[in-house]
């Protein structure tokens, strides 16, 4: 039987709208020696008749399909069928750049105390404008160091390959920290072998309002605290006197306003105003709406002017870099 070098894990919940430059961005990669395994979690949106006809055209493709289970119960399974050396994970609704594969296998190769390797980021909006870049730390004690004080972004997880034998000697993902598993999985992983990640942009993460850390934000609150006081308590450390977890979901509005400071702040500006006018189009009577339209419009070397005026008309819903 055939083994490829690396398996793709790709869950799909209706994810229709993306879904074709999801699957085109895997089967472009420069790196071909690899399986893309789908599963498709019950989708109700047509995904499956999209992703069934790219089974058709391509062999690398495994698809599975059964009524709406959860994300970790395909990723346990998916871990178990792979023929891969590597698992790469990839998500329905982000883009992977033409070298993510080749980059990563690479690094592993190399580094074979390594458990698992991410990369650095641009997040997109739903209709992929970009909103602006996420770095990440590359060196396993700065990662390590990051996820016992509740950093809970260390490693993307649709950026990342893992090894599969580390995946399998750690007991795979833990279907009780559902919508969170990544987080609890990262420890594990590091009282396995080493954490890292490539420093250069490999991934497109798409950024829209069904994201789980909208729709799924009190319960990651409550599992991320736990899952920190576990992995402290598994190194003899005291827990942490405070909730780790600072986010509360905002509204839809709230989510426009939020979108076009991220994208401002990085000086794409077409991006955040396209946001900015949403805002202002659903909410008109908002002082906040026209506080996004404001910094939209301006570049960032003329907004440190406007810092104290806006602080004492109580307007700044975000830092003004």
């Amino acid at each position: 039987m055939y083994c490829p070098e690396v398996s793709v894990l790709m869950p799909v919940y209706n994810a229709g709208r993306y879904l074709p430059e999801a699957v085109e961005s895997i089967l472009s990669q420069s790196f071909a020696d690899f399986e893309f395994l789908i599963f498709d979690d019950g989708s109700t949106d047509g995904s499956y008749d999209i992703l069934h006809r790219y089974s058709l055209r391509d062999g690398r493709i495994r698809l599975f399909a059964k009524p709406h289970c959860g994300y970790v119960t395909w990723l346990n399974e998916g871990i178990q069928i792979a023929r891969g050396e590597y698992i790469a994970r990839m998500d329905a609704d982000d883009i992977s750049l033409p070298q993510r594969l080749a980059r990563q296998v690479e690094y592993m190769r190399q580094k074979g105390e390594c458990a698992v390797v991410g990369c650095d980021l641009v997040q997109i909006d739903s209709d992929g404008d970009l909103l602006n870049e996420v770095l990440h730390d590359t060196d396993h004690k700065a990662i390590e160091k990051d996820l016992l004080n509740g950093g809970l972004g260390v490693i993307s997880h649709p950026a990342c390959i893992i090894r599969r034998s580390a995946l399998l000697a750690v007991g795979g993902y833990r279907k009780e920290f559902e919508t969170i598993e990544d987080f609890d999985l990262w420890f594990r992983l590091a009282e396995y072998g080493l954490l890292a990640n490539l420093p250069e942009v490999l991934l497109k993460y798409r950024i829209h309002h069904s994201n789980v850390i909208f729709t799924h934000a009190d319960q990651q609150r409550h599992l991320a605290d736990r899952i920190l006081a576990e992995a402290r308590s598994r190194k003899g450390l005291e827990p942490l006197n405070h909730s780790i977890w600072n986010f509360s979901s905002p509204s839809r509005v709230g989510k426009h306003q939020w979108w076009a400071w991220l994208a401002a702040g990085a000086g794409n500006y077409k991006t955040a105003f396209k946001h900015a006018r949403i805002s202002i189009s659903e909410a008109p009577l908002s002082p906040q709406s026209w506080m996004t339209l404001c910094i939209s419009v301006v570049p960032r070397n003329l907004r440190r002017g406007m810092k104290q005026v806006l602080s004492y008309a109580g307007l700044r819903a975000n830092p003004i870099k």
